[in-house]
């Protein structure tokens, strides 16, 4: 689990990352092709500005939580913490639970 904030990014690939189970982080993710899909029960934090994008639409499907939305947003899971900044063009974010 990082430390400070980070970011990641891919044109035309999926975003995986792993946690273990007591995640706590803030998400700002983008994907303007894609889904962004969570195991992990997450909040949508509204944005400050209030020209902001709408929160996007989510969904549950097979247990995971699903997001779509072709703008940035955030989510927090847990308590929060570092912001971790997720950005595909044709992808998928996938924010995975570790799994002993």
């Amino acid at each position: 689990m990082p430390d400070g904030n980070c970011s990641f990014e891919t044109l035309n690939g999926d975003l995986e990352l792993t946690f273990p189970d007591n995640l706590s982080a803030d998400f700002r993710m983008k994907t303007f092709n894609g889904e962004a899909f969570s195991d992990f029960p997450v909040t949508y934090l509204q944005a400050a500005n209030l020209r902001a994008a709408a929160a996007p639409m989510k969904e549950r499907k097979k247990g995971k939580f699903i997001y779509k939305s072709d703008q940035f947003f955030s989510v927090r899971a847990g308590k929060g913490g570092p912001q971790m900044t997720l950005d595909t063009m044709n992808g998928d974010i996938l924010i995975k639970k570790r799994t002993s």
